[in-house]
């Protein structure tokens, strides 16, 4: 009787520890606080670039400054008759360099006389009464500008040198355009419009 209570007990036993055992392991006790963040990752690949966008839409013409513009005074005209019924002057212009000539603009204006407000651009058809002359014109050269008109078309030959002996000419030269640029310009046909789009005295 003795041996067979000696194995009770001993299962006895190992039922409480087994018991024990689950007891602990099925009590949860509460959630620890959130360990500290690991590491950023590397930066992936960047991705494909997108389509364009639409083009906007063109802006406004800009406006044309003052400090790369250069007005002449009123210049009087020497006639010069050629053999070839030509009349010709050549005006000194120091201010026609070959950078304005390549990307500038160079404009003449004429009048008649000093006492005369009626002003005209060049090229400009000189009449006398109602009958057309000649026209006058003008060419840009490097320091020069050489005003010219070819012979006469009234029956006999009347040039600049008889018909306006008093004539006087102003030229305007405008510097560092951009020549795809876009401006407000003036009518350049409007002599006191543009005296007065760039400040300056008719």
């Amino acid at each position: 009787m003795k041996k067979i209570e000696f194995k009770y007990k001993i299962s006895a036993n190992l039922l409480t520890v087994f018991a024990l055992m689950i007891l602990v392991i099925s009590c949860e006790g509460p959630e620890g606080p959130a360990g500290p963040a690991g590491q950023a990752g590397a930066q992936g690949p960047a991705g494909s670039q997108g389509p364009a966008g639409t083009q906007g839409a063109t802006g406004n013409p800009g406006e044309m400054g003052t400090d790369n513009v250069f007005f002449s005074s009123w210049i009087n005209n020497s006639w010069t008759g050629m053999p070839d019924n030509y009349v010709r002057d050549t005006i000194p212009a120091p201010q026609v360099t070959d950078e304005i000539l390549n990307t500038g603009v160079v404009v003449v204006y004429y009048r008649d006389n000093a006492e005369t407000q009626f002003v005209k651009v060049l090229p400009s058809q000189i009449y006398q009464g109602t009958t057309w002359i000649f026209t006058l014109e003008f060419q840009a050269a490097t320091e020069n500008l050489y005003l010219f008109h070819g012979p006469s078309r009234a029956a006999g030959f009347l040039g600049a040198n008889t018909i306006i002996p008093n004539s006087q000419i102003r030229y305007m030269v405008i510097s560092g355009l951009n020549p795809s640029g876009r401006y407000l310009w003036p009518d350049w046909n409007d002599y006191k419009a543009v005296c007065s789009f760039f400040g300056v005295e008719p």
